[in-house]
C-alpha cells in the first residue's frame, strides 16, 4: 500500500486499519516511503488511537543512538491524560 493510501486511511479516521497496514509494512522489512517510514506510520496511527503506552514501547525499542524516531520524539510533548 502506498503512503498516499495510508494518509487517506488516517484522514478518514480509519486508524485501526492504518495501524494494521503500517505493521504489515514493518513485517515486510525496512522501507522508506514518500517522506516517511513504516515505523512513523505506526506511531501516527497509535497516537490517533490514543495508545500512549504502545507509543512508549515503540520508542523504547527504537532507542538506538542517532535514531531519527528519538530525535523527532524529543520535540513532541504528548499529554498522558486522555
Amino acid at each position: 500500500m502506498t503512503e498516499y493510501a495510508l494518509d487517506s486511511l488516517h484522514l478518514l479516521g480509519r486508524h485501526s486499519e492504518e495501524l494494521a497496514v503500517a505493521r504489515e509494512q514493518l513485517a515486510a522489512g525496512p522501507t522508506n516511503t514518500a517522506g516517511g517510514s513504516a515505523r512513523s506510520n505506526e506511531l501516527r496511527a497509535l497516537a490517533a488511537l490514543g495508545r500512549i503506552e504502545d507509543i512508549d514501547s515503540v520508542l523504547a525499542e527504537a532507542s538506538v543512538p542517532g535514531s531519527k524516531i528519538l530525535r523527532l520524539a524529543s520535540f513532541a510533548e504528548v499529554p498522558r491524560v486522555l
